[in-house]
């Protein structure tokens, strides 16, 4: 399955070894991709410091090709300061393919999925870009959008709410956590908080949400009606950190494993059965406990994903 990856990279508390993942949800999202077996594609914005060097080398590193502007068009340094990130060109990516070699480049590689969202939806000019990424990236395949907000990137909270609502009608499948909720809506509480945001948001055109609550287990919600919570194992509720990268990518990637990636399968999205729409949250949930579970977050393989699935499978399901 080829995968295309739109967003940020490079978070400022990221660091780099040879097997960690980086900080950033869609950069750790890229190689874990990888990971588990997918050709993947990352859109971003690279700066030329020795940060972003090591960034570079540790996606390539870790089978991810790159997209990139060229080096005298990016910053220094990958990640802005401005928390409105109003920064006039400082954090931008390539433009969209519309015709001649590009675009037969993108059309030949055919994403049967596009994950995109996080601190991108919020830059200036970035994510112009960002959007006719995805609607290009849409023609072959699903969107998985990930809200992955960070408040002190954002800016104003509501200001980047209506900009989150902007971008719902392009993403086929969500991915939020309890943070999320908290900072763009102002919602704490139970599962029926997050059944009232999993109905607004459905209200945009997403067909799947897959929603994280504090105690990090996974409501996985269907356009139709459809709803299975997936309790956290427990490396996952005991060390939360670098896995919303790897439960995002496992979503996915978890979509080629029910046959429902490519464009040709979005319609058939809302009404995914619940034995797929458990899968698909399982799997996530053993993806994210298999890295929470390793002292250096890396991700993990396919093999070693389904490993953590039987592991924990009994006893997950709960209809809500």
């Amino acid at each position: 399955m080829t995968a295309l990856v739109i967003g940020s990279s490079l978070s400022p508390e990221t660091t780099f070894s040879p097997t960690a993942l980086p900080g950033g949800t869609l950069e750790s999202a890229a190689i874990a991709l990888a990971a588990l077996g997918r050709q993947v594609r990352f859109v971003t914005d690279l700066g030329t410091n020795s940060a972003a060097q090591r960034a570079t080398r540790t996606l390539q590193n870790s089978g991810v090709e790159l997209l990139l502007r060229p080096a005298a068009q990016r910053p220094e340094v990958t990640v802005p300061d401005s928390t409105e990130h109003e920064l006039n060109g400082a954090w931008d990516i390539l433009p969209a393919p519309e015709n001649g070699a590009r675009l037969l480049d993108l059309e030949l590689f055919s994403p049967k999925t596009v994950v995109f969202g996080g601190s991108a939806v919020h830059i200036r000019p970035g994510r112009e870009r960002l959007r006719a990424w995805v609607e290009a990236g849409r023609r072959s395949g699903v969107s998985l959008f990930t809200l992955s907000v960070r408040p002190a990137l954002v800016g104003n909270l509501a200001h980047a709410r209506d900009r989150v609502e902007a971008f719902l009608p392009l993403a086929d499948v969500v991915r939020a956590s309890a943070a999320d909720v908290t900072a763009l809506w102002g919602l704490r509480g139970g599962d029926n908080v997050y059944n009232d945001v999993a109905r607004h948001m459905f209200t945009f055109g997403p067909q799947i949400i897959a929603m994280s609550t504090p105690d990090s287990s996974l409501i996985m919600y269907s356009r139709e009606g459809t709803s299975v919570k997936i309790p956290a194992q427990s490396s996952l509720a005991n060390q939360p950190g670098h896995e919303e990268g790897v439960i995002t990518a496992a979503l996915a990637d978890g979509l080629g494993r029910v046959s429902l990636s490519g464009a040709h399968h979005r319609e058939q999205l809302g009404n995914i059965s619940l034995s797929n729409l458990y899968t698909l949250g399982a799997f996530a949930q053993a993806a994210g406990a298999f890295t929470a579970s390793h002292r250096d977050a890396i991700a993990p393989s396919q093999d070693q994903v389904a490993e953590s699935y039987l592991r924990h499978a009994p006893g997950l399901l709960t209809l809500i």
